[in-house]
């Protein structure tokens, strides 16, 4: 398996990654934190490997620090500038590098949205025992958004949401 077939075969994954998230398969949002750190670090490249000379070198520094769980290792100076170069020429390798960075800001920026609903709604639902006057019909919509949320189910917020708008222009 080449590194075209590989990059593929990752943005597959990650495609996958989104369509999961997106139907409520990561339900607890320590699930959904867990996935932050290695989708960050894929999309930093730092530790992106092209050369025989680099990978031997990432593999010394972690033969050496087997023990260590927060060792991270140091990036590999390159000195060939053609190699240096070959990464940042545009190519149909490249271009597929970029799709799998963008997909993974997509899955970050849903991991975000799904915070910070959460974090609305618990708002909301805090704000409601404060304020008198409210609706119970308005309490309940904001407890099922809040249910929701905890359950990372992306598609019962979606369809709250619609009915409720549904509701207010009729």
């Amino acid at each position: 398996m080449d590194k075209k077939d590989k990059n593929l075969l990752d943005l597959e994954y990650l495609r996958i990654l989104e369509s999961m998230i997106k139907l409520g398969l990561y339900k607890l949002e320590k699930d959904l934190i867990s996935l932050i750190d290695p989708l960050v670090s894929l999309l930093d490249g730092s530790l992106d490997l092209y050369s025989k000379e680099q990978i031997d070198h990432y593999k010394q520094q972690m033969d050496a620090n087997r023990n260590d769980p927060k060792f991270i290792p140091e990036p590999y100076q390159e000195k060939d500038d053609q190699i240096k170069k070959k990464r940042f020429e545009k190519s149909q390798e490249n271009e597929i590098v970029m799709e799998i960075k963008s997909k993974i800001l997509d899955i970050l920026s849903l991991i975000m949205d799904i915070q910070d609903d959460k974090r609305l709604s618990l708002f909301l639902i805090k704000f409601h025992e404060y304020v008198e006057g409210m609706e119970p019909m308005d309490f309940d919509y904001l407890k099922k958004m809040y249910e929701a949320s905890l359950s990372s189910d992306i598609r019962a917020m979606t369809d709250l949401k619609n009915k409720e708008e549904y509701q207010e222009v009729n």
